[in-house]
């Protein structure tokens, strides 16, 4: 009797325990996909910030060309003024 109730024992563990390992599957492909996410993730943030850095220099090169010109045009006007 105790050998039956022990094989029992054993055959129901063994099912609990194929389902935990199916569930480990499971979480392990879910980690996978996300792991992937998040790596996608950080590449589109890297290039982000990267592009964010490439348009900040553009803008501030053509601030400074901005600059540049409105000192021309002053200049420029000053001396129309002179003129007149």
């Amino acid at each position: 009797m105790a050998d039956g109730l022990h094989l029992i024992d054993f055959e129901q563990l063994k099912i609990e325990n194929q389902t935990l390992n199916e569930k480990i599957e499971e979480r392990n492909e879910e980690l996978g996909k996300l792991s992937y996410k998040i790596r996608t993730a950080v590449i589109i943030v890297s290039h982000t910030r990267e592009k964010l850095q490439y348009v900040r220099k553009q803008n501030e090169d053509r601030k400074k060309s901005l600059d540049h010109l409105e000192n021309e045009l002053d200049n420029v006007q000053n001396e129309l003024r002179k003129i007149r």
